[in-house]
């Protein structure tokens, strides 16, 4: 559409969008090139600290981790907080009451659920696109690819909860709040069991059409992330 098709009201909210779209870029690009900078810089001490088995190692190797997830993510922010504090503990034996501690162990329960859910969603989209091939010339089997999309659309349950309770369990230190976010992902990995138990998710894996792992894939990572909260 030519610009002068358009009214001033027109001109003016597109002037506004693209403003807006730059400078929500240029503020990203300033916090990932602040981290970035801050990476370069704090990643020999870190590396050096390791080595040397800096009294607060532990701690320091976590959060370390927890920056470059952060940074992967794009969350350049958060990162830069997560690195201030490992200046914290560079600087001093003594580690600040703040620094989380025990985290590994949710940092790996986040990523392996994140990792089980895009194998279960695969093998749904693999399941749904085969029944739909079968079904292509067989009006007999539609009802069947009409089931198959209601069984993917069942898989908007396992949104972003639990992943984003472990998050804020690796970054809270031990006590009152750390139990309470335990207890909230405690509580989203039962909705999740619960789902896998469903009609729809189990024959999922025994389905004669494409050969998938998703009910089974998500339950094992679930118990084993499970255990990590108990």
């Amino acid at each position: 559409m030519a610009l002068e098709k358009l009214n001033d009201q027109q001109i003016n909210f597109l002037n506004n969008f693209v403003m807006k779209i730059r400078s929500a870029e240029v503020g990203e690009i300033a916090g990932e090139a602040a981290w970035l900078k801050l990476q370069a810089a704090l990643e020999p001490d870190v590396t050096a600290a390791l080595k040397a088995d800096h009294a607060e190692a532990t701690k320091i190797r976590g959060a370390w981790g927890m920056a470059l997830d952060k940074a992967e993510a794009g969350d350049f922010a958060g990162a830069t907080t997560i690195a201030k504090r490992i200046e914290a503990l560079l600087g001093k034996e003594a580690a600040p009451s703040d620094i989380p501690t025990n985290v590994v162990a949710f940092q790996k329960s986040r990523i392996m659920w994140i990792s089980a859910k895009r194998d279960m969603q695969n093998g749904l989209s693999s399941f749904r696109k085969a029944v739909a091939d079968q079904a292509s010339d067989d009006e007999d089997l539609k009802d069947i690819v009409k089931a198959a999309d209601t069984l993917v659309a069942e898989f908007d349950a396992f949104d972003t909860h639990l992943e984003d309770q472990l998050d804020q369990i690796t970054q809270t230190p031990e006590g009152p709040e750390r139990t309470k976010l335990k207890s909230a992902a405690k509580a989203a990995l039962s909705d999740y069991m619960a789902t896998l138990n469903n009609p729809f998710f189990s024959v999922i894996d025994n389905n004669p059409f494409v050969s998938v792992n998703v009910a089974a894939r998500g339950r094992q990572s679930l118990s084993v992330i499970s255990a990590a909260l108990l």
